[in-house]
Formats: C-alpha cells, structure tokens, sequence
C-alpha cells in the first residue's frame, strides 16, 4: 500500500482484525519494514499490525539522505495511521524509529496509546555532549571506510546472530554508502536539537544483551527518570533485539500490551518502574 506524502511514496502495510488495537512499527536507520516480520506474524491475531518504510529508506526510497528529518517522518507516520483509520495507536520503534515515535508523541500526544522503543535513546533534552562527539568521531572513521567493509562494520555493530547481520549488510549495500551517511548526518542534527520534555504515554525500553554500552547505560538512565516506565533486557540480542531474538521479544511486547489492555488508561502508567528479563 501506499500513502502519497508531501515528500514521496510512503510504502506501507496492514495485518490483522479491522477494529482491534493497532501497533505501528517503525524500523532504523537503513532497514525497511521487513525486520518486523516475526513481530507482524506473532501479533496479527489480535492486534491490527502496521509496518512501513520511513522517507528514504526501503521501497519509501525517493527522498534524499540529506532531507529526512524527523518533522518528515512522524507527519508520514501520523499520514499512514490516517490511511488505515487509526485515531490512536501503539507506537513501536527501533532505534532511529523510537526517535521518531517520540518526536510524533510529542507532536501528536492524542494519537499515541503508549511507546515501545528498541535500542533506543530519550529524544527529550537532545543528544548529550558525549553522545555527540561519539557520533561525530564514528562519522569520520565511516567516510574513510572503503563501502564493503563499511557494511560489514554497520551489520556486526548493530545485530549478534547471522541472520539479522546479513539482513543489515544487504540493507546498507542496497542503500549505498553516501545515503547511509546522508541520513545519520541529517538525524544527528535533530536528536542534537531534542524535544522540550518526555511524551507522557507508559513506555517499555526494552534493550539487547550486547547492546553497545552508551545505548545500554542511557536506557538505565531514561527508565529510572521516566515514571511507569519498564525496562526489559533481550538476552542474547544487540541493537536490533526484535531481529536478533525476535521470540523473546515477542513475549516482553506482548506482557507489555496485555498490561496496557488491562486498564485503558494505561496500567504501566501506576505501577513502580520494574527491571525485567526476557
């Protein structure tokens, strides 16, 4: 399915009963709908699943690296829950798609159940100093990286098991190597400019094993600052967790989602922040 943006073709697809809850995937940098495969064939049957392609990326390819902008890609969210009529909906993102769940909570509170981020970072206040100049020094090392090698490096930093490494090898070589760094360039210069405060909706972090230790010791930080939130640790998993070990996944997201439909206002919302492992 498509939805004709102000910025392109946004690829989309829908699974599941008309009229159930609806949870809308959004994937990181480089990636495409596909990495939420396990998660629309374990939830299908009692949630209506929505996975896309952010701007620039996967068959939502047209945009230029250098534009996307995290304005773009929440008004594409928010376009794409319209074209499905979905008035509110559970909001799932990996990495890059949690910064963009968060900036479209932000913007649009009324339409955001509830937040699940995956390897990812608190997008309130910006990006620290020492995130920034880690992200920068990455940044040119990259340039000087020939773009096989480059490819490898981005799949064996990001994912544990063979299968999702050679998923985000094969994702960053179809994308190319100017566009991948076109893209975390201009991404950079949003998360460096952050939203005013925390999206008010229950959150589940849930982070990998092997996650890198910034990303890990930020998601320790931002649960023990954000009420209600729950925190849950995928073993065996890196930065894609949902990829890496998509059944453990599947059980902490679904625990989470049971918890919220327990109370409609949000159950997660009143408890005591809580530690769990898959």
């Amino acid at each position: 399915m498509v939805f004709d943006s102000d910025w392109g073709p946004i690829h989309y697809d829908v699974a599941g009963p008309e009229g159930a809850p609806v949870i809308a995937f959004t994937h990181g940098i480089v990636l495409d709908h596909t990495t939420f495969e396990a998660q629309v064939a374990g939830l299908r049957d009692a949630f209506r699943v929505v996975v896309w392609d952010l701007p620039g990326h996967g068959r939502s390819y047209p945009l230029p690296g250098a534009e996307f902008r995290f304005s773009v890609a929440a008004a594409c969210l928010i376009g794409v829950l319209d074209e499905v009529g979905a008035e509110r909906a559970v909001l799932v993102g990996q990495s890059l798609g949690s910064l963009v769940s968060q900036y479209a909570a932000h913007a649009h509170p009324r339409r955001v159940t509830a937040l699940v981020h995956v390897g990812g970072m608190p997008l309130a206040g910006g990006m620290s100093r020492f995130a920034a100049a880690v992200w920068g020094n990455l940044l040119k090392t990259a340039v000087l990286i020939p773009a096989g090698a480059f490819y490898r490096w981005f799949a064996r930093e990001r994912a544990v098991t063979a299968e999702a490494r050679g998923y985000m090898e094969r994702s960053a070589a179809k994308m190319g190597k100017q566009q991948v760094l076109d893209l975390t360039q201009a991404y950079l210069e949003d998360f460096a400019a952050g939203i005013p405060s925390e999206p008010p909706m229950p959150s589940l972090i849930a982070i990998g094993e092997h996650e890198v230790g910034m990303v890990r010791r930020a998601a320790a930080r931002w649960h023990a600052k954000t009420p209600g939130s729950r925190l849950a640790t995928i073993p065996g998993a890196g930065h894609i967790a949902n990829h890496d070990q998509p059944e453990a996944f599947n059980q902490v997201l679904v625990s989470f989602l049971e918890g919220l439909a327990e109370d409609e206002k949000g159950p997660a919302a009143a408890r005591e922040p809580e530690a769990v492992r898959a």
